[in-house]
């Protein structure tokens, strides 16, 4: 259950870039396409050293979040989202948040074990 959201002052994106990001989180992650969601919000009153725009980017994962694996992703997925919102790469700031699976509900019902998301 891999989630990004982005949160940026761009009025609008590459419309490859969701789909870019479902195949590459989807990987990185070790998930299934179809259990990761994308959230992109655009047109944000942001503010950091000036208006220029920037991204704040959320990476939430079940598993696979740790200090080695996100050192693993975080060159390359700021790569993608400077290239897709067209923001300087030095303006684009990437938090990776480990979910505990038992936070988690789907249909409903609380994950007891973290490979139900894949089910």
């Amino acid at each position: 259950m891999p989630l990004c959201i982005i949160d940026t002052n761009v009025v609008k994106f590459s419309p490859e870039l969701p789909a870019r990001l479902v195949v590459f989180l989807a990987e990185r992650f070790n998930k299934p396409e179809r259990t990761v969601m994308i959230e992109i919000n655009t047109k944000k009153t942001f503010f950091h050293r000036g208006g220029a725009p920037c991204a704040f980017v959320q990476c939430r994962s079940i598993e696979n979040v740790s200090k080695s694996e996100n050192a693993k992703t975080a060159e390359l997925l700021n790569e993608m989202i400077a290239e897709g919102l067209a923001v300087h790469r030095t303006r684009i700031f990437i938090e990776f948040v480990k979910v505990e699976y038992e936070n988690v509900a789907v249909e409903g019902k609380l994950l007891e074990r973290p490979d139900l998301i894949d089910a």
